[in-house]
Protein backbone atom coordinates (compact mmCIF):
# COMPACT_ATOMS: atom_id res chain seq x y z
CA UNK A 1 0.00 0.00 0.00
CA UNK A 2 1.22 3.17 -1.01
CA UNK A 3 2.14 6.16 1.62
CA UNK A 4 -0.35 9.06 1.79
CA UNK A 5 2.09 11.17 1.47
CA UNK A 6 2.84 9.46 -1.92
CA UNK A 7 -0.42 9.85 -2.97
CA UNK A 8 -0.68 13.69 -1.91
CA UNK A 9 2.60 13.72 -4.35
CA UNK A 10 1.71 11.79 -6.87
CA UNK A 11 -1.81 14.32 -7.15
CA UNK A 12 -0.07 17.38 -6.87
CA UNK A 13 2.37 16.88 -9.58
CA UNK A 14 -0.72 15.51 -11.84
CA UNK A 15 -2.77 18.61 -10.87
CA UNK A 16 0.94 20.63 -11.79
CA UNK A 17 1.35 18.86 -15.39
CA UNK A 18 -2.24 19.71 -16.27
CA UNK A 19 -1.74 23.19 -15.53
CA UNK A 20 1.22 23.52 -17.51
CA UNK A 21 -0.45 21.18 -20.32
CA UNK A 22 -3.44 23.91 -20.25
CA UNK A 23 -1.42 26.90 -20.44
CA UNK A 24 0.86 25.95 -22.91
CA UNK A 25 -2.42 23.91 -25.19
CA UNK A 26 -4.60 26.08 -27.43
CA UNK A 27 -7.45 24.96 -24.86
CA UNK A 28 -6.66 27.14 -22.51
CA UNK A 29 -9.15 28.22 -19.23
CA UNK A 30 -9.37 30.98 -17.57
CA UNK A 31 -6.77 29.99 -14.70
CA UNK A 32 -4.11 29.00 -17.87
CA UNK A 33 -4.59 32.52 -19.44
CA UNK A 34 -4.20 34.36 -16.59
CA UNK A 35 -0.77 33.33 -15.72
CA UNK A 36 0.37 33.46 -19.41
CA UNK A 37 -0.84 37.16 -18.83
CA UNK A 38 0.81 37.61 -15.87
CA UNK A 39 4.06 36.14 -17.06
CA UNK A 40 3.98 38.42 -20.39
CA UNK A 41 3.05 41.35 -17.64
CA UNK A 42 6.19 40.40 -15.78
CA UNK A 43 8.08 40.15 -18.63
CA UNK A 44 7.40 43.62 -20.09
CA UNK A 45 7.77 45.31 -16.54
CA UNK A 46 11.29 44.39 -16.53
CA UNK A 47 11.57 45.15 -20.85
CA UNK A 48 12.38 41.27 -21.12
CA UNK A 49 9.45 40.88 -22.97
CA UNK A 50 11.82 40.77 -26.49
CA UNK A 51 14.30 38.57 -25.08
CA UNK A 52 12.34 35.72 -23.00
CA UNK A 53 8.93 33.97 -24.09
CA UNK A 54 6.56 33.21 -21.32
CA UNK A 55 6.43 29.73 -22.04
CA UNK A 56 10.11 29.47 -21.66
CA UNK A 57 9.60 31.05 -17.89
CA UNK A 58 6.30 28.69 -17.83
CA UNK A 59 8.54 25.77 -18.40
CA UNK A 60 11.14 26.63 -16.15
CA UNK A 61 8.98 27.71 -13.50
CA UNK A 62 7.05 24.22 -14.03
CA UNK A 63 10.00 22.23 -13.30
CA UNK A 64 11.71 24.32 -10.42
CA UNK A 65 7.64 23.41 -8.61
CA UNK A 66 7.94 20.13 -9.73
CA UNK A 67 11.46 19.64 -7.47
CA UNK A 68 10.44 21.22 -5.03
CA UNK A 69 7.60 19.09 -4.83
CA UNK A 70 9.32 16.00 -5.38
CA UNK A 71 12.52 17.01 -3.53
CA UNK A 72 11.23 18.90 -0.59
CA UNK A 73 7.77 17.88 0.04
CA UNK A 74 6.15 20.50 -0.14
CA UNK A 75 1.83 20.86 -0.09
CA UNK A 76 0.81 23.62 -2.45
CA UNK A 77 -3.28 24.26 -2.34
CA UNK A 78 -3.17 27.45 -5.16
CA UNK A 79 -1.02 25.92 -7.74
CA UNK A 80 -1.52 28.66 -10.63
CA UNK A 81 -0.73 31.30 -7.86
CA UNK A 82 2.56 29.62 -7.20
CA UNK A 83 3.21 29.31 -10.89
CA UNK A 84 2.84 33.28 -10.62
CA UNK A 85 5.14 33.38 -7.50
CA UNK A 86 7.95 30.93 -9.26
CA UNK A 87 7.71 32.65 -12.38
CA UNK A 88 7.87 36.09 -11.06
CA UNK A 89 11.06 35.20 -9.33
CA UNK A 90 12.87 33.82 -12.69
CA UNK A 91 11.96 36.95 -14.06
CA UNK A 92 14.18 39.26 -11.40
CA UNK A 93 16.67 36.86 -11.83
CA UNK A 94 16.87 37.43 -15.61
CA UNK A 95 16.25 41.31 -14.98
CA UNK A 96 19.37 40.77 -12.48
CA UNK A 97 21.91 38.90 -14.84
CA UNK A 98 20.91 41.03 -17.53
CA UNK A 99 21.62 44.34 -15.61
CA UNK A 100 24.73 42.71 -14.48
CA UNK A 101 25.96 41.59 -18.17
CA UNK A 102 24.95 45.07 -18.91
CA UNK A 103 27.10 46.42 -16.48
CA UNK A 104 30.23 44.25 -17.37
CA UNK A 105 29.62 45.11 -21.25
CA UNK A 106 29.74 49.18 -20.26
CA UNK A 107 32.97 48.76 -17.88
CA UNK A 108 34.77 46.14 -20.41
CA UNK A 109 33.87 49.26 -23.15
CA UNK A 110 34.89 51.93 -20.87
CA UNK A 111 38.26 50.36 -19.75
CA UNK A 112 38.99 49.53 -23.73
CA UNK A 113 38.29 52.96 -24.57
CA UNK A 114 40.21 54.91 -21.30
CA UNK A 115 43.14 52.66 -22.62
CA UNK A 116 42.97 52.61 -26.22
CA UNK A 117 41.19 56.26 -27.35
CA UNK A 118 43.65 59.52 -25.62
CA UNK A 119 46.90 57.06 -26.76
CA UNK A 120 45.86 56.78 -30.43
CA UNK A 121 47.02 59.27 -32.84
CA UNK A 122 46.35 57.42 -36.31
CA UNK A 123 44.53 54.36 -37.46
CA UNK A 124 47.54 52.36 -37.76
CA UNK A 125 48.13 52.23 -33.78
CA UNK A 126 44.12 51.53 -33.86
CA UNK A 127 44.69 48.41 -36.13
CA UNK A 128 47.98 47.22 -33.96
CA UNK A 129 45.78 47.41 -30.84
CA UNK A 130 42.97 45.64 -32.45
CA UNK A 131 45.65 42.62 -34.08
CA UNK A 132 47.52 42.84 -30.32
CA UNK A 133 43.55 41.92 -28.51
CA UNK A 134 42.73 39.67 -31.69
CA UNK A 135 46.38 37.37 -30.88
CA UNK A 136 45.84 38.12 -27.10
CA UNK A 137 42.95 36.30 -26.99
CA UNK A 138 43.89 33.59 -29.58
CA UNK A 139 46.52 32.53 -26.95
CA UNK A 140 44.29 31.63 -24.79
CA UNK A 141 42.83 28.37 -24.24
CA UNK A 142 40.05 27.28 -26.28
CA UNK A 143 37.68 26.98 -23.06
CA UNK A 144 38.96 30.41 -21.84
CA UNK A 145 37.89 31.65 -25.34
CA UNK A 146 34.55 29.62 -25.04
CA UNK A 147 34.36 31.07 -21.54
CA UNK A 148 35.18 34.99 -22.44
CA UNK A 149 32.34 34.86 -25.61
CA UNK A 150 29.67 33.30 -23.66
CA UNK A 151 30.25 35.69 -20.71
CA UNK A 152 31.04 38.99 -22.62
CA UNK A 153 29.81 38.58 -26.15
CA UNK A 154 26.73 36.55 -25.80
CA UNK A 155 26.50 38.06 -21.95
CA UNK A 156 25.24 34.83 -20.66
CA UNK A 157 25.26 34.45 -17.08
CA UNK A 158 27.78 32.36 -14.89
CA UNK A 159 24.64 29.62 -14.50
CA UNK A 160 24.17 29.31 -18.29
CA UNK A 161 27.69 28.80 -18.90
CA UNK A 162 28.19 26.53 -16.00
CA UNK A 163 25.11 24.22 -17.72
CA UNK A 164 26.76 24.58 -20.82
CA UNK A 165 30.49 23.88 -20.17
CA UNK A 166 29.06 21.08 -17.12
CA UNK A 167 30.98 22.74 -14.63
CA UNK A 168 29.76 23.82 -10.93
CA UNK A 169 28.47 28.04 -11.30
CA UNK A 170 31.30 29.13 -9.17
CA UNK A 171 34.09 26.90 -11.18
CA UNK A 172 32.90 29.27 -14.33
CA UNK A 173 33.22 32.24 -12.86
CA UNK A 174 36.19 31.84 -11.13
CA UNK A 175 37.68 30.11 -14.50
CA UNK A 176 36.03 33.34 -16.34
CA UNK A 177 37.80 35.61 -14.52
CA UNK A 178 40.94 33.68 -14.35
CA UNK A 179 41.06 33.91 -18.56
CA UNK A 180 40.16 37.98 -18.44
CA UNK A 181 42.75 38.19 -16.05
CA UNK A 182 45.01 36.40 -18.41
CA UNK A 183 43.85 38.40 -21.42
CA UNK A 184 44.43 41.86 -20.15
CA UNK A 185 48.09 40.27 -19.29
CA UNK A 186 49.13 40.08 -22.52
CA UNK A 187 47.43 42.69 -24.22
CA UNK A 188 48.97 44.94 -21.81
CA UNK A 189 52.65 43.55 -21.86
Amino acid sequence: MKDPEEITNYNLLNLLNEVVVDALSDKRNDSARKLLFFIKRSLRQFKLDGKLDESEILVEAYIRTRKKIIEDKISIVNIPGFLNRVSFKIIQEYYKTEKQNKEIKLKLIGKIKSDLIPKIPSNSLIEEKIEKLIGSFEDLSPEERKILVLRIVKGLSWKSIAERLDIKQDAARKRGERALKRLRERFFK
